[in-house]
């Protein structure tokens, strides 16, 4: 793996901390481990600036969104975030 395959790992790893901790508990191995796997297809053949779009774009968007419903559920239900 390259150093800049693990930076932009890491970076992604990071981010999956915009996700609520019950949602990275439950999905979070399995997405950084889909993301690897997609990263390195697409290093291979020559994507990885054009993948790297998509999934960063998504993550932050459906971790914003995530967090808005869980606090709604979590707000209507008394548990805490």
């Amino acid at each position: 793996m390259t150093p800049e395959s693990r930076f932009v790992e890491r970076v992604y790893s990071r981010l999956l901390f915009l996700y609520s901790r019950p949602f990275r508990d439950a999905y979070g191995s399995d997405m950084l481990q889909t993301f690897s796997t997609s990263l390195r297809a697409a290093r291979a053949s020559g994507q990885s600036s054009r993948f790297l779009r998509s999934p960063l774009s998504d993550l932050v968007h459906t971790a914003l969104a995530e967090r808005v419903f869980f606090r709604s559920v979590a707000g209507s239900t008394g548990a805490r975030p």
